[in-house]
């Protein structure tokens, strides 16, 4: 994926054994955004969602299936293997002409004590600010 094309990052199946508890994850998918840079920048990233209340400060995307909806599951965002704040901008470093590639995973997250199955969708929106 872009600074310009939208992509949908799809997750693996997932059983309900695999999550164990509030804070439990499973699914780790990578994906990437690439950049191509005129000159030498530094990079910020800004990641856009709705968080659940239960999972605030996690990195965690709320759960906006509208179709038969897992309860207690969001889809959390990762950089460094590290949660990613959402709605607040992080400084990502210098990148000198040419690609940059971020990479960063996303992967299910448990945000309640009880879940059921069903199905995840969640939507973040992503803002770069070169300086």
């Amino acid at each position: 994926m872009n600074d310009a094309t939208p992509a949908l990052i799809k997750l693996p199946a997932a059983m309900l054994d695999h999550f164990g508890g509030v804070g439990k994850t499973t699914g780790d998918t990578p994906f990437a955004l690439q950049l191509d840079c005129n000159s030498a920048v530094t990079i910020s990233l800004r990641v856009d969602g709705a968080e659940p209340l239960s999972a605030r400060g996690h990195g965690v995307l709320r759960n906006d299936a509208t179709d038969d909806r897992a309860q207690g599951i969001g889809v959390q965002l990762l950089y460094h293997r590290q949660p990613v704040a959402l709605n607040h901008e992080m400084t990502l470093g210098s990148a000198s002409a040419g690609r940059f590639i971020l990479q960063l995973t996303a992967r299910y997250y448990q945000t309640r004590p009880r879940i059921t199955a069903g199905q995840v969708s969640a939507v973040a929106t992503y803002t770069l600010h070169y300086d």
